[in-house]
């Protein structure tokens, strides 16, 4: 084999250094979405090891960064050394400045939400990480009793994690009534599953103390939002009588008997009649069954659309 032949394998060849580069760069792109999958999950003991782990995860992807930096600063150090020793104070003071730079932004954006909840500051993530920890360790946690929730999305602008999902973080508002009783930040996975949670009807939830995150929730009902209006009242047929038993203490406008034919799909608009249910008389006489319809349910203007709050009466 010629020389020159061997020159142009070895210019082929890669160097150690681009080597070196490449798996950087594998690494810490690997590091950067892999850490956005722990983030999905963050309520239950499950979810204080996401955030441990995310935190970690974060802390390498720092420390992979800042290592080129310190490597670059020392050359740098070296080649300014015979300089004056102001130039070669300013190198060592901007490279560390710059290392301290790159550290804590890519440290602190992760809890942002959970740091307004909280109104931390410095180090937010290792703080709650090590609250989570504790968590982990005591199980103390604070009950309180909800029957309504709010969910609120925050985007993350150039935070992104994985997919579009990760560009916002959660926020899960629990109330009682018109009392807010908790708050704290979830994940994606975890606004999927809160969001359809029954509506009006308790829901028992269980907050860590020392982290602030959600620990468990058990809703005292076996249906989700969107059926829970139906459950609002239980209507049955006595003697000659529909009556209504209203299940939840909530303010309904115009409340109605509606009547339908079979199988009709019950859209108020198909309604056939509508009669004031309000008053002290909460009955209907059968005849309007025997006469004008097959059957019969209550409907009511909540949370500003007309619904069916009741089960359905259907002629025998």
């Amino acid at each position: 084999m010629s020389k020159n032949k061997i020159k142009n394998n070895k210019n082929n060849k890669l160097s150690k250094t681009e080597i070196v580069v490449a798996l950087w760069v594998i690494v810490f792109t690997a590091l950067f979405f892999i850490s956005g999958i722990f983030y999905d999950k963050m309520t239950g003991a499950e979810g204080l090891k996401n955030i441990i782990i995310a935190t970690v995860l974060k802390t390498i992807l720092a420390i992979i960064c800042i290592v080129p930096i310190m490597i670059y600063g020392i050359k740098i150090i070296k080649i300014t050394k015979t300089e004056t020793s102001i130039v070669f104070v300013g190198n060592i003071f901007l490279t560390v400045i710059i290392q301290i730079i790159v550290f804590l932004l890519i440290t602190q954006s992760f809890t942002n939400e959970q740091q307004r909840i909280k109104d931390r500051q410095a180090f937010t993530d290792w703080n709650i990480s090590c609250q989570c920890i504790s968590d982990l360790i005591s199980d103390d946690y604070e009950t309180f009793t909800a029957n309504d929730i709010s969910i609120d999305k925050y985007n993350r602008n150039l935070r992104v994690h994985g997919s579009s999902r990760h560009n916002y973080e959660y926020t899960a508002t629990f109330y009682n009534g018109k009392t807010k009783v908790a708050e704290m930040q979830i994940g994606s996975d975890d606004e999927e599953y809160l969001k359809n949670l029954p509506y009006c009807f308790d829901t028992e939830i269980t907050v860590y103390k020392k982290s602030g995150f959600l620990r468990s929730v058990k809703p005292s009902v076996d249906f989700g939002r969107n059926e829970s209006y139906e459950h609002f009242f239980t209507i049955s047929m006595n003697d000659n009588r529909i009556t209504y038993e209203k299940n939840i203490d909530v303010n309904i406008e115009n409340l109605t008997w509606s009547g339908f034919h079979e199988n009709q799909n019950y859209d108020i608009h198909n309604s056939l009649f509508g009669i004031n249910a309000e008053g002290e008389e909460n009955y209907l006489d059968v005849s309007y069954m025997d006469n004008l319809c097959d059957e019969i349910c209550l409907y009511g203007i909540i949370d500003g659309k007309y619904r069916r709050l009741s089960n359905i009466i259907v002629k025998k």
